[in-house]
């Protein structure tokens, strides 16, 4: 068997009768995604791949100790974690799990009895605003885009630099090492992002705000009482951590809706 690249494929949607609804194959695929990285008791985390830092984009991850309460379990920044190995400046950013839970399930419970009691406010609302958002989010990514460039465009030039010094003998071996380590990995993730960035402008036009089916999906559950792998999966696509305000010391936190994206009830 020999694997064809996309472009190189031909795809031919609903020309058989799915096995699965759309909801829940998309709730496995969020699940098989986190089955590579369990925690040692094998629990797959409540937030797995859901929390990440707004102003860089990286993930938030579980602390917790193999005898500690839940109570003192905490979500934490990766980049700043790894910040001796990575060579990464950056604060720490830091949440309680407790506290983290009590703040999905009172927003989820929000959304929940206004979709349910405002049906239609919501759907008009939704409606109108999921061109305006998709716009907002385009120009953002573009933003982004033009800046993960211009970084890339950057270290290519410094790189170059390094190595013609290295060459003309200004720069030893060692010295050329050390000054372009982690240059590779940071090219990678910079590209990476590069790709992300060009996928999601391309496909914003046509994502827009599919109401029905959140609407549909809210219809399946009566009332939440407690958050499940599940349910959290389900409704949440992504949770995002900004700055520390240190006048107010306060911290926003953006919870994006399956399908939707920010619920707003006022």
């Amino acid at each position: 068997m020999r694997k064809n690249s996309e472009d190189k494929r031909y795809f031919f949607p609903n020309t058989h009768e799915a096995l699965i609804d759309e909801e829940t194959f998309a709730l496995a695929q969020k699940r098989i995604a986190t089955r590579h990285r369990p925690a040692k008791s094998e629990e797959i985390d409540l937030f797995s791949r859901l929390l990440f830092f707004r102003e860089c984009g990286y993930k938030m991850y579980l602390q917790k100790g193999a005898r500690t309460l839940e109570r003192k379990h905490a979500y934490t920044f990766g980049n700043y974690r790894n910040r001796a190995r990575n060579d990464f400046l950056c604060t720490t950013h830091y949440i309680r799990k407790t506290v983290q839970k009590e703040l999905v399930l009172a927003d989820l419970q929000r959304v929940l009895v206004y979709v349910k009691e405002q049906e239609q406010e919501f759907v008009r609302t939704a409606a109108d605003c999921g061109e305006q958002a998709a716009k907002k989010a385009l120009a953002q990514q573009k933003k982004e885009l033009d800046k993960v460039n211009r970084r890339l465009l950057e270290l290519n030039i410094l790189f170059r630099k390094l190595y013609e010094d290295m060459a003309l003998g200004r720069l030893s071996n060692e010295q050329f090492a050390l000054l372009t380590s982690g240059y590779e990995r940071k090219k990678a993730v910079l590209t990476k992002r590069t790709a992300e960035l060009r996928q999601e402008i391309d496909t914003a036009a046509e994502r827009g705000a599919d109401v029905k089916r959140f609407v549909a999906l809210v219809r399946r559950y009566s009332e939440i009482r407690e958050l499940t792998y599940e349910n959290v999966h389900e409704f949440i696509d992504r949770i995002s951590f900004h700055e520390l305000d240190r006048k107010t010391n306060t911290r926003k936190i953006e919870i994006f809706y399956s399908f939707l994206g920010k619920v707003d009830s006022s």
